[in-house]
């Protein structure tokens, strides 16, 4: 079965506004932006802990669809943005770690338990998605350098999902 321009362009603009959504709810509840306070910063990164997974799972479905339809520009663009993306993730884990200390300082004692467990969540959420856009990064610009120097990129692209029987 090959799906046409019109189900691959569906795909593709699922997978984007399974990016911009998350992201764009993640901003307007944290508005105003006071980057300068403590409290703001840390909540702001324990918020976007919460919601990067639907973005890792749009950014996967674009990676796919771009792979098995030889789309190079997607995924050069998915790689570059990857990987910006990864970076900036790392150095937030670092300062919200930093703010962290800071605010456990400011917790009443019956709550620290509750506070360090969600505080390492978050953590670790933040990390496994800087692994995450890492991996799709590389993968996207391996999956680049394939398409380039293979000779079927040059020929139509193949089917999105092929069936076995004929």
């Amino acid at each position: 079965m090959k799906f046409n321009r019109p189900v691959i362009a569906a795909v593709y603009v699922l997978g984007i506004l399974m990016i911009v959504i998350p992201f764009t709810e993640v901003l307007l509840s944290v508005l105003p932006l006071r980057p300068g306070a403590t409290s703001w910063r840390f909540g702001t990164t324990g918020v976007v802990s919460q919601a990067f997974m639907t973005p890792l799972l749009g950014a996967t479905v674009i990676v796919v669809v771009a792979a098995t339809r030889g789309h190079r520009r997607t995924l050069l663009t998915v790689s570059i943005v990857g990987a910006l993306v990864a970076v900036i993730t790392l150095a937030a884990t670092g300062l919200f770690a930093l703010d962290m200390i800071e605010m456990r300082s400011q917790v009443r004692e019956e709550v620290k338990r509750a506070f360090d467990f969600s505080s390492i969540l978050a953590v670790t959420k933040l990390i496994v998605a800087t692994i995450v856009l890492t991996l799709l990064s590389s993968g996207a610009r391996k999956t680049t350098r394939e398409l380039r120097s293979s000779p079927r990129s040059r020929s139509a692209s193949p089917p999105l999902v092929v069936s076995g029987d004929r």
